[in-house]
């Protein structure tokens, strides 16, 4: 099945159905992030210990020290976890939406109030907003019972959420060049952050670490790679406009997302599963929306009279 189409920016076709398909799609995401996340326990925190960011910077400190707490850090888990849910039930759909956009900002907000939040969080966090909003100009019957039809505002939308996150990629290649340069690629940098990140805690027990550092070949190789995914990040916008840099994209840039969980500990899964952006989903869903043959008919047959 050719889900790629040939000169045609990505996404043009896209209809209310796609555009509803991903909004579940992304929100399913969340909902399996939230699952796991122990959002929770950052209440057995100081508060003191947390810097306010973003929205937060606005409330008082009484607000935000509440903001802290046990319950209301797991009630804010539960209405992510229930806005995810609402979203795929088609009349709540737009309501749980916004409320996921919002409470979902704020489980961010506050969890980057004790460090560092990678784009891990960010790019979905942007397409999940874009998609949401676009969603809101669908007219009602769109939204709740979405159609094939090809619409400006759901093409619109999957181009300007797709563009987002491959400029997020763009973003980061660029800094890692521009704050890097040449000498991240030739000199140690590469082989202390895997022996530095090799001593972080994580879901498995394993360290390939002394494997690697023994091996000036195994070095090269990921010195290569983290120099050819650089070029890959920094020109990842191509991917709107180019078939075979999409299928090479589509291949090499997942496989560094793996590497990195094996050799560096960092996990980007949620980035990784929202790279069905890439993809033209579009063609898939038009060819799966088909009426089941009828197997029984109640309708009667006109007779023949010979």
């Amino acid at each position: 099945m050719n889900l790629i189409k040939k000169n045609q920016l990505l996404h043009s076709d896209a209809g209310p159905k796609t555009l509803i398909w991903m909004v579940k799609f992304v929100f399913a995401v969340w909902f399996f992030r939230y699952l796991v996340d122990p959002l929770q326990s950052l209440a057995e925190l100081p508060v003191g210990y947390s810097a306010p960011v973003g929205i937060l910077k606005l409330v008082t400190t009484p607000v935000y020290a509440a903001l802290h707490s046990k319950f209301s850090l797991t009630l804010i888990k539960v209405l992510i976890l229930a806005s995810c849910v609402g979203v795929w039930i088609p009349k709540h759909r737009l309501k749980s939406a916004v409320v996921g956009c919002v409470v979902i900002l704020l489980a961010n907000t506050i969890s980057r109030g004790f460090g560092h939040i990678n784009h891990a969080e960010i790019a979905p966090w942007f397409v999940t907003v874009i998609l949401t909003y676009f969603m809101s100009r669908l007219s009602t019957d769109q939204i709740e019972c979405p159609d094939n039809n090809p619409n400006p505002v759901a093409s619109a939308a999957m181009v300007l959420a797709t563009t987002v996150f491959a400029v997020t990629y763009s973003l980061v290649g660029a800094a890692r060049f521009v704050n890097g340069g040449i000498e991240f690629l030739a000199g140690d940098s590469i082989p202390n952050a895997v022996l530095r990140m090799s001593h972080h805690d994580w879901f498995f027990e394993y360290n390939f670490a002394p494997v690697i550092i023994a091996s000036p070949v195994l070095i090269l190789v990921l010195k290569l790679g983290t120099a050819a995914v650089t070029v890959f990040e920094i020109v990842a916008p191509l991917c709107l406009i180019s078939q075979r840099f999409r299928k090479a994209f589509l291949l090499f840039v997942p496989a560094f997302h793996l590497g990195a969980i094996l050799i560096f500990k960092i996990d980007f899964i949620e980035n990784v599963l929202l790279m069905v952006l890439f993809i033209n989903v579009t063609a898939w869903i038009n060819r799966e929306s088909f009426e089941a043959p009828a197997i029984y008919s109640f309708e009667s047959k006109p007779t023949t009279i010979a």
